[in-house]
């Protein structure tokens, strides 16, 4: 069943409260047709699924209400390179500017904390349908039936694969971002990105640390694809490519949105097309702590396609012959590698603010980069240009906060 992007608001939380009345100051002297002077202003929070906190803003003039989405980092001390914003509303703006990826449209960036204590960007809100679950189940209630039916889940996953291969296809160096990150050995440095989280937020007082992953850790380390090394087939990554990622029409199947670009960079896309299959191999629970099989084991639901239709509807797409590599590469190394992610994300989002707050159930992207920090290879010199750390000016997320 979907969500509307609607459903997902509710109160701030009170570790993530707003200056509302600087914030109405920057926003009408910086947001585009921001009305000057609304009757009534409220700032409501996302929350589905962000490691950045993510509002919904309403500013009402008369009889017409206009809304917005602003997404900022978290305050307190963070883990190093993560939640950089900057990145986020940078790769939105070059792909909202220069191609038809369907990405919210970014306004502005502030980077000055005095403005509402940390950095933050505003970007357009879209009103349309999130499917938390890859499922896309049906639920019977009583006589009714509620959910989606079989014979819309076929087009919306072609419309999940049509949208992941038109972001694969943008020429980076057109469009601004030829040094958004380093095209060579993404795996290995994202096994070691991921290696390192996975330590700084576990043992000495942490959750335990358990030596498993500390194996799966090397194992991968000593099965890097060779095609990885050269960035041959480097290009823009997603780094979090996901069906709840994506935001639908409200009446149609096609996707209006892809949100949640904190970890995007350049590199293997390989790993966003195994990432976009992970729950054909593992159900990851919704936050419910628990991993189960995933649909290729326990069943496919009707009209969903198999892990091979997929892909190949992928690769038609993309107008990519290569389907018997990416069936390959998906069941190997990027689908283990991306499960290592996944658990050293859900560890550790960030050294938390006094107020305690953290979901360690979500699974939706923190802990920053892909890249080694310090890298002055990277898109603005910070980092590798992988969700890079400060002054890292660059990026852009959800129009919907996901």
């Amino acid at each position: 069943m979907a969500t509307r992007t609607s459903d997902l608001v509710g109160q701030v939380h009170p570790a993530y409260t707003l200056d509302r009345d600087a914030l109405l100051r920057y926003a009408s002297a910086n947001v585009p047709g921001f009305p000057l002077s609304p009757s009534n202003f409220t700032v409501s929070q996302f929350g589905h699924g962000q490691s950045n906190p993510t509002y919904l803003i309403e500013a009402s003039s008369w009889d017409s209400t206009k809304r917005y989405v602003l997404r900022k980092k978290p305050p307190g001390t963070l883990l190093e390179s993560a939640h950089a914003v900057e990145r986020e509303f940078q790769v939105l703006r070059a792909l909202g500017v220069h191609t038809q990826v369907p990405v919210p449209k970014a306004f502005c960036l502030c980077t000055d904390p005095n403005v509402i204590g940390t950095a933050f960007y505003i970007m357009e809100y879209l009103d349309g349908r999130i499917f938390i679950d890859p499922k896309l189940p049906v639920w019977h209630f009583c006589f009714d039936a509620v959910g989606v039916a079989p014979e819309r889940r076929s087009a919306i996953y072609q419309a999940t694969a049509k949208t992941l291969a038109s972001l694969h296809s943008t020429d980076v160096d057109a469009i601004g971002l030829g040094r958004y990150g380093r095209r060579d050995n993404y795996c290995k440095r994202q096994v070691e990105r991921w290696a390192k989280q996975y330590i700084a937020s576990t043992g000495d007082g942490k959750p335990e640390r358990n030596p498993k992953m500390l194996q799966l850790a090397d194992w991968l380390r000593q099965h890097i694809p060779v095609e990885d090394s050269s960035g041959a087939i480097g290009g823009l990554v997603h780094g979090d490519f996901r069906i709840d990622n994506l935001v639908f029409h409200p009446l149609e199947d096609r996707v209006i949105g892809i949100l949640d670009w904190e970890l995007s960079t350049l590199g293997n896309q390989m790993c966003d097309i195994a990432y976009s299959c992970l729950h054909y191999i593992v159900d990851l629970g919704f936050g419910n702590g628990q991993l189960d099989e995933g649909i290729e084991v326990a069943g496919i639901p009707e009209g969903i396609p198999s892990q091979a239709e997929y892909l190949a509807k992928y690769c038609s797409a993309a107008q990519d012959g290569h389907q018997q590599l990416l069936e390959a590469m998906t069941q190997q190394l990027q689908q283990i590698s991306d499960s290592f992610k996944t658990l050293s994300i859900s560890h550790g989002k960030r050294v938390e603010p006094s107020g305690g707050l953290g979901d360690p159930g979500d699974l939706g992207g923190s802990g920053g980069g892909l890249g080694e920090p310090g890298d002055p290879r990277g898109s603005g010199g910070v980092g590798d240009g992988e969700s890079g750390g400060a002054g890292d000016m660059h990026s852009g997320s959800n129009g919907l906060p996901i």
